[in-house]
């Protein structure tokens, strides 16, 4: 059987560990887990799936997948994944290699655009989102005073309700990181939020966690338009995955420990790249793509977008404080 594609990673990964045993974590309708013995997940997903750090895209039909079982012995045969006990051998020579990470456009996008985007994200979670996560505060979280705060306390749902003091803490820490003089006290406020946010809300990736990859995915991308050191925010998301640990789903520790590379699947990343590039592909089309994803996962991530680039709003307002103007182009400023 022929992988459609597989992404550069893993595709390092299986030349560099050629013979070694890898085993069936977890089995989905349309995905597969496996793990390796230092308890990284690779992802296979069926076909037509967007494909992601550490994953691949196999044309195995589901009615075989559902053959699997968990803790089945896969064998790394050079390019190829060997399931011992159904003897299904997966080759991935000359599959399509995606590559993950960061990824720039020509054009960086203006805040006039950013706040046309903004609004516009608003309107997809309102009128496309799945509102049961943390997401129903969308609504009533302020970012026009000097702090974010929550202006209306009508109950929403327990899972907001509950995280509300948490993820305004949290903002408020984001908000104050880009004031270089207090940045790295800054970082210590947002690290000290951490475990006490991580791991809240029902599934594999809990809404939090979703929630906090958009806002580190953001994060990344704002340093590399602004031409900042990208190894210091690697250091400090890298912080931000280590307090993940043992807090949350094998699942979810695993994307955010991509996410803190700067490593997304291709329609997350291609939304975040929407926020801060001009790109053809209309913001609202690449929504969908991530609103589909799990239950309330792609929602929660859009809300941390959200999040994120209201605050890169919010900067501005106040008279750009998060970057040294000469550095930036043009068009990114007002």
């Amino acid at each position: 059987m022929k992988g459609l594609q597989i992404s550069k990673d893993l595709m390092v990964y299986l030349r560099k560990h050629n013979l070694e045993t890898l085993k069936v974590h977890s089995i989905f309708r349309e995905s597969l887990n496996l793990i390796n013995d230092s308890n990284e997940l690779i992802t296979l997903f069926i076909t037509n799936k967007n494909i992601g750090p550490m994953c691949a895209i196999v044309p195995i039909d589901p009615r075989v997948m559902q053959s699997l079982m968990v803790d089945d012995v896969v064998e790394i045969r050079d390019e190829s994944l060997l399931f011992m006990r159904e003897s299904i051998d997966i080759d991935f020579t000359g599959s399509d290699v995606w590559k993950p990470g960061i990824q720039v456009k020509k054009k960086k996008l203006g805040y006039q655009n950013l706040k046309e985007n903004v609004e516009t994200l608003k309107n997809i979670i309102d009128q496309d989102g799945e509102t049961s996560g943390i997401v129903a505060l969308i609504g009533v979280v302020d970012f026009t005073s000097d702090a974010v705060e929550r202006v209306s306390q009508e109950p929403l749902n327990q899972y907001a309700d509950f995280i509300e003091p948490r993820l305004i803490q949290l903002l408020n820490a984001v908000g104050q990181r880009n004031i270089h003089e207090n940045k790295h006290l800054n970082e210590e406020k947002i690290l000290e939020i951490i475990p006490k946010f991580i791991g809240f809300g029902p599934g594999l990736t809990p809404s939090t966690d979703d929630f906090l990859l958009g806002i580190i995915a953001s994060m990344i991308y704002e340093a590399k338009v602004s031409e900042d050191d990208l190894e210091d925010v690697f250091k400090f998301t890298d912080q931000v995955f280590s307090l993940s640990k043992g807090k949350t789903t094998k699942v979810s520790e695993e994307m955010l420990r991509h996410g803190a590379k700067g490593k997304l699947p291709q329609h997350y990343r291609a939304v975040v790249q929407a926020m801060f590039y001009d790109v053809k592909t209309p913001l609202r089309r690449l929504c969908q793509g991530v609103l589909s994803s799990g239950s309330t996962s792609g929602t929660d991530f859009l809300f941390g977008v959200y999040c994120y680039a209201q605050l890169r709003l919010k900067w501005n307002r106040e008279g750009g404080t998060i970057h040294d103007k000469s550095r930036c182009s043009k068009e990114y400023l007002l």
